[in-house]
Order: C-alpha cells, then structure tokens, then sequence
C-alpha cells in the first residue's frame, strides 16, 4: 500500500463541509493572498513542512469533485492501482483533444499567456519553444489536480517560486503582466495571469523532465456540457495523431491535426 497524503484546500465552514472524508482539509481560512488562489496555501505547506521521499502528495482545491465527479475512494483506488511518480484527474477532455497544447488553449482564454510563460520558462533556462510543444492525454494537467511524489513537488516549488518573485518585483516590468487581471467565471471574477500560468507547471515539468506519469481517463470525468466535450469519437482521433506525431515527430501528423481539428471546430458553430 502507497504511503499517500492527499489534502483538499477550505475557506470557510462551507467548502470545509464539502470536503472529500478521505483527503486531509488544509485550512486557507485565512486567505492572506487571494490573488494567488490555490497556490498561496500549497506553497505554504511546501515550505513549512518536511516531505517524505516515499509518500504521494496531493492539493486539490474545493471544487474537486464538481469539475471531475470522482470521490477520493475512487484516488485511491487508482493510484493504488498503478505504477507511476505522477497521477493525474485532468477535466476538461475536450481541451486537451482539440488545442495542440494546454499553452495554446491558455493563451486562447487569457489572452497574452502564451508569450508571458515563453518569457517564464526562457528566464529559468529552459530551453523550449512552447508553441510547438504537443500534449496528449498523456501529459497535459488542469486544475492542479495530480498527485505526485516528493522529488516532484520540490522541483514545481522551485519554478512556482520563481514565478512568485517574478510577480512579487516591483522593477520586473514582466510582473505588471502576470499581475494583471483576466476574465474568468462570472461568479469568481478576474484573475491574474499568473494563476493560469501556475496550472501549467505540471504539465511543463512532464514535458521536459522525466518523471513517469499516468493519467486517470479524461472520458469517464465529468464533462464541461459545451458541444464539443460530447465529441468522443473526434476527440479520440484527435489525441491519436498528437501521439503518433510524438512517437515518430513526423509532422505530418500534427499538419493533419490541424487541419482535423480547425474542420471540427467549424462544423459546431455552423447554424
């Protein structure tokens, strides 16, 4: 049995009530930084607490089970289940499918994301177009919702560390764009930049570090309801040619792809 500790965030008696009996809540009453969301108390966490090599850790924000319809039984049971460093409950399967990356869907719902994190990732040293990187099933993590080893939360601690003091300098003139608000929900308000750029570390870290990764199916969590999300046989052939692109890098793959996807697409706003 897997040594795990999988915590849910709260902020008030409410959220507290709706937590999930078998993560351990992880109080955010306070909410000191709310412009950071979910990060503020999972970086606190990391860096007030000793992580052990062999234990799973876990941060999941409130609306866990909304956005995935899976209990903690059913965590459980799938990290038990298999052999990885990484777990992962992305929703949003229509996303992953029909967007080449989940750089290329932020950059489509936060306008400017794509440059600011390509000037993220340059300024930590890693070399990497993000723009022609590929994510399938495979890799591509939404929501903070994965469960990972220690050795990988100390290095997402270190990029996220990098990120809050590039948003924290007030002569970096890059913080006034990671900073800056941009639409979200109605019922949540702006949000800056910098917390959807956040959500993507995890998927940077697969992409370019090795660490061994499985995903729970994206087809059997709780679906957005848009039209594109009950697409599952454009979605499947979709993600197979980003993998075949990934295990031959013949992009011809990825030309049919595109070509695939933008007809989709097409297809639903047709009257």
């Amino acid at each position: 049995m897997k040594s795990l500790s999988i915590y849910q965030i709260y902020y008030d008696d409410a959220t507290r009530a709706g937590l999930d009996p078998l993560f351990i809540p992880l109080d955010n009453a306070n909410n000191e930084r709310p412009d950071w969301r979910e990060y503020w108390p999972i970086r606190r966490f990391l860096l007030n607490n000793p992580l052990d090599e062999n234990t799973y850790y876990g941060f999941f924000s409130p609306k866990f089970q909304a956005k995935t319809g899976l209990s903690g039984r059913t965590v459980v049971d799938f990290i038990e289940e298999n052999e990885a460093e990484v777990y992962f409950f992305s929703p949003f399967v229509e996303q992953q499918a029909f967007f080449i990356n989940i750089f290329e869907h932020g950059d489509a719902n936060h306008a400017g994301l794509m440059d600011a994190m390509q000037q993220f990732v340059s300024s930590v040293g890693i070399a990497v177009d993000l723009r022609s990187l590929v994510c399938d099933f495979n890799n591509s993590i939404f929501s903070n919702y994965f469960v990972a080893k220690a050795k990988f939360w100390r290095k997402w601690l270190e990029l996220g560390e990098h990120l809050f003091a590039l948003s924290e300098a007030a002569d970096n003139p890059l913080a006034t764009r990671l900073n800056a608000p941009t639409d979200y929900h109605a019922q949540v308000g702006e949000v800056g930049l910098k917390v959807f750029m956040m959500e993507r570390l995890a998927t940077l870290m697969l992409i370019c570090y090795q660490f061994s990764a499985k995903a729970y199916d994206p087809f059997a969590i709780t679906r957005s309801g848009i039209p594109a999300s009950r697409l599952d046989h454009e979605m499947r052939i979709a993600n197979a040619l980003k993998m075949a692109f990934l295990s031959t890098r013949d992009g011809r793959y990825i030309e049919s792809f595109a070509r695939f996807r933008n007809s989709v697409l097409a297809g639903l706003r047709l009257p």
